[in-house]
């Protein structure tokens, strides 16, 4: 059996793993770089270094699932897509810190911007990549 046949037989439960992995991944992640100039806990640039290489790195395997999992759809389902599941991502990891002081400088409009941005952007670039390549 081929391998683009053997994801498409298991398509459902790839496509289950590949959101529960988003959900945990994207709110683990959040904020990928704080912008707020008010935050008190300041990273080291080894631990910035970690989690730019972990966006990176999950992210366009990510992209490269999806060009596997959904070899017809357009550019447009999987932006979309995408920014569904860093929305769901984010969504989490708020209630997750719900009432703690830590969501009113985490939680920003450039946070939250970025974040979106960012997470919708690589696996999408990845996808065209790998649908387009010659």
């Amino acid at each position: 059996m081929r391998p683009s046949e053997r994801m498409q037989q298991y398509r459902k439960p790839l496509v289950v793993g590949m959101v529960i992995f988003c959900c945990i991944i994207g709110g683990c992640l959040f904020p990928i770089v704080n912008c707020n100039p008010e935050n008190p806990v300041e990273t080291s640039l080894g631990m910035k270094t970690i989690i730019l290489l972990s966006v990176f790195l999950f992210y366009t395997e990510l992209g490269m699932l999806q060009s596997a999992l959904f070899p017809k759809s357009s550019m447009g389902f999987v932006a979309v897509l995408n920014l569904a599941l860093a929305s769901l991502g984010l969504i989490f990891r708020y209630l997750l810190e719900f009432g703690e002081v830590s969501n009113t400088y985490n939680f920003t409009a450039p946070n939250v911007a970025l974040h979106l941005f960012a997470l919708t952007l690589l696996p999408l670039m990845t996808y065209a990549a790998q649908k387009y390549k010659s």
